[in-house]
């Protein structure tokens, strides 16, 4: 589900429900947001993973910012921090560029 209001950032809302052969459930809940922030667009983004055993719960943030160099390539620099339960967080930083011909 997502939402863009005029003028306004836009939103998405997703969840998701998963039941593996093993018997175990895992819920995800996902948030995002995305707004034009001068040539380009600021997203955000939350999302967590509950599963029934409370062994793999964690929770994921990343903010990223994409915008076009050019006609043909677009680049997004990003952050990532993935939270887990009883263990250490992963940070992570991403740079992918995309060409069109």
């Amino acid at each position: 589900m997502y939402w863009t209001p005029e003028d306004l950032p836009s939103f998405t809302l997703a969840y998701d429900s998963k039941v593996p052969e093993t018997g175990e459930n895992a819920k995800d809940w996902f948030f995002g947001i995305d707004y034009e922030f001068g040539p380009g667009t600021l997203s955000a983004a939350y999302s967590t993973i509950d599963d029934s055993a409370g062994v793999d719960d964690q929770s994921e943030y990343e903010l990223y910012y994409t915008y076009a160099i050019n006609d043909s390539m677009t680049i997004k620099p990003g952050v990532f921090i993935i939270g887990k339960e009883g263990a250490p967080d992963w940070t992570g930083f991403a740079l992918e560029t995309s060409f069109e011909f």
